[in-house]
C-alpha cells in the first residue's frame, strides 16, 4: 500500500471553496493536513449577490475536525479582491505552497444572445482572477523555492457544449495561462496544470433531470477531490498538464497535431487529395511549447526536401 500523501505544513488557497467540488476539496486538504484558506462570496450562479456565511461554514468544519483554516469572502472578479485573498492567507500563515482556482459562474447562452456583460464577467472569474492571483503569488513562490497553481477548466471549452461558448471560451483562456505559466515557472520550480472537472455541484443543476439524478449517482466530488490531492503533493513533480476528473475517474487530455501533409508550394486540390494524411491520428504528436511544435514542424520541412529553422 503507497503512503498516504499528505499536505502537513502547506497552505492550500481554495477559491470557490465554500460549496460543491470547492468544499470537497477544502475539507480533503484539511483532512490531509494542510491548512486552508476557504475563499466563497456565496454569489449566485450567475455571479450575482454575496453570502458571507458560505465560506465561514466550511471553515468551522474543518476545526469542529480539528484542522486549521480561516475564511474569505473575498471578490474575485477584481484585481484588488485577488490581491486581497493572497494578503489574507500570508497574514494568517505567512506563506501560500498551492492556489486551486476552483472559483466561477456559469449559466446558459446561445451565441446569438451574448453580451459584453457575459463576456466581461466570465472572463473577470475565470480568466483574470487567476492571472491576478498568479501575478501576486509570483515572487512569493520564486522567493520560498517553489509552489504549485491548479487552474480549473471545463469541458465547454475543450470539447464544446451548448449553450455554453461564452463560458467555455473564458474557462480555455486559463489553459493558455497554465501552459505559459509552466513555461516560465520552470526555473523557479513553479508547477502548474489544469484539472478538467465533471462532479455534482450547483453547475450541474442547469441540465435536465435526469442527468442531475445519473450525476448524484456516479459523480461524486470526493473523487475529483482525490485526483486533486495526487496533483499537487509534493511527489507528484508534473507540470503543464491537463487531468481529466470525471467523479472516480482520472485521464490525461493531450493537444497535439498530426504529421500531415507537406510540400511546399501545394495547392488547395493537393490537399483535398491528402485530407486523409491531415486528419490521421495513428502517429500524433504531442509537444511541450509553441516553439517545439515549430521545430517539429522544422523537420517536416526538411523531410519534405527543405532547410530546418535556424531557432
Amino acid at each position: 500500500m503507497s503512503k498516504e500523501l499528505r499536505f502537513d505544513g502547506q497552505v492550500v488557497i481554495v477559491t470557490g471553496g465554500g460549496r460543491g467540488m470547492g468544499r470537497s476539496h477544502s475539507l480533503m486538504y484539511a483532512e490531509r493536513g494542510a491548512k486552508v484558506v476557504c475563499c466563497d462570496n456565496g454569489c449566485e450562479m450567475n455571479g450575482d449577490g454575496s453570502d458571507t456565511t458560505v465560506a465561514q461554514l466550511v471553515v468551522d468544519e474543518i476545526r469542529a475536525a480539528g484542522g486549521e483554516a480561516i475564511a474569505s469572502s473575498q471578490d474575485l472578479s477584481t484585481k484588488e479582491g485577488c490581491e486581497a485573498l493572497i494578503d489574507e492567507a500570508l497574514a494568517a500563515y505567512g506563506r501560500v505552497d498551492i492556489l486551486v482556482h476552483n472559483a466561477g459562474i456559469c449559466y446558459p447562452k446561445p451565441i446569438p444572445e451574448i453580451t459584453d456583460e457575459d463576456l466581461q464577467k466570465n472572463y473577470a472569474i475565470h480568466f483574470l482572477a487567476g492571472l491576478y492571483m498568479t501575478q501576486r503569488l509570483w515572487p512569493l513562490y520564486i522567493e520560498q523555492g517553489g509552489g504549485r497553481l491548479i487552474y480549473v477548466i471545463s469541458s465547454a471549452g475543450t470539447w464544446g457544449n451548448t449553450p455554453f461558448a461564452h463560458y467555455g471560451a473564458a474557462k480555455m483562456s486559463s489553459y493558455a495561462l497554465m501552459r505559459v505559466a509552466n513555461l516560465e515557472g520552470k526555473p523557479y520550480n513553479i508547477k502548474a496544470n489544469c484539472i478538467q472537472v465533471g462532479a455534482m455541484s450547483r453547475m450541474v443543476t442547469v441540465l435536465s433531470d435526469e442527468v442531475i439524478k445519473w450525476f448524484e449517482k456516479y459523480m461524486d466530488p470526493k473523487g475529483v477531490s482525490t485526483t486533486l490531492m495526487w496533483m499537487t503533493h509534493k511527489d507528484n513533480q508534473m507540470s503543464g498538464q491537463v487531468i481529466n476528473a470525471l467523479g472516480w475517474h482520472a485521464d490525461r487530455i493531450v493537444f497535439a497535431s498530426t504529421p500531415g501533409y507537406t510540400r511546399v508550394g501545394f495547392t488547395p486540390e493537393e490537399l483535398l487529395e491528402h485530407e486523409d494524411e491531415i486528419f490521421a491520428t495513428n502517429e500524433l504528436i504531442i509537444t511541450e511549447s509553441g516553439h517545439d511544435n515549430m521545430l517539429e514542424f522544422s523537420k517536416l520541412i526538411v523531410g519534405a526536401g527543405g532547410e530546418p529553422c535556424p531557432f
